[in-house]
């Protein structure tokens, strides 16, 4: 530096200036960059408390929906509950016996005890239903006859459906007859040893089948 110049002094403080200005800049943008570092720093905390609210919510929502469906679970065993009740007052004992009787037969290949009181009953219940349907059918026709056609065709759906069931127990009863005659028939010698699981009638032809077998000598 020459002090003898001005003009190189001049210049000298203008350097001096400009590095003094930088330096300066550069505080204020550490600065700036300070400020928006911490600024950030609660924009994420805030977005994580949010997070975890929602996250939360989430939560209780699934845990409304597990009891929701629970409830609706219980209510459902109930109403299944209900409905089986109904079912057990809508059922015939007669006819399950029966049935229970038709199955064992059909399954078991010995002669099985036979059951005359529910034969008789269900036999009964056929005559009963007859008749049942008879009236249905009458009524059906006068109805439509008098113009009232949805009450007729009310009587006659109603008359379809009781000789659907009629049909059932017939048939269970021809079969569990059929099935145990043919027992008796095709093994008569072993039969003759179970007398007392036969009714009179199967008595006789159980005698019948044994007379002729010791006469054909078979």
């Amino acid at each position: 530096m020459d002090f003898d110049n001005p003009i190189d002094i001049n210049d000298d403080e203008v350097s001096i200036n400009d590095d003094i200005d930088d330096q300066q800049q550069q505080y204020y943008d550490y600065e700036d960059n300070d400020i928006t570092e911490r600024a950030t720093v609660p924009a994420a905390l805030a977005a994580a408390a949010a997070r975890r609210r929602q996250m939360e919510e989430d939560n209780e929502f699934g845990a409304g929906d597990e009891e929701r469906d629970y409830q609706k679970g219980v209510d459902s065993d109930l109403d299944n509950d209900n409905n089986e009740e109904d079912d057990d007052q809508n059922i015939n004992p007669d006819y399950e016996q029966l049935k229970g009787l038709w199955m064992s037969e059909l399954a078991c290949p010995e002669l099985l005890p036979a059951d005359a009181e529910t034969i008789a009953q269900n036999v009964e219940d056929l005559a009963q239903k007859e008749e049942v349907i008879d009236e249905l059918l009458q009524r059906s026709k006068s109805q439509r006859q008098s113009r009232d056609a949805a009450s007729g065709e009310v009587a006659s759906l109603v008359a379809q459906i009781t000789k659907m069931d009629l049909d059932r127990t017939r048939f269970m009863l021809v079969d569990l007859a059929r099935t145990r005659m043919a027992k008796i028939e095709n093994h008569a010698l072993h039969n003759r040893t179970l007398i007392d699981r036969m009714t009179e009638e199967e008595v006789s032809i159980c005698c019948v089948n044994v007379i002729f077998y010791y006469i054909l000598g078979c």
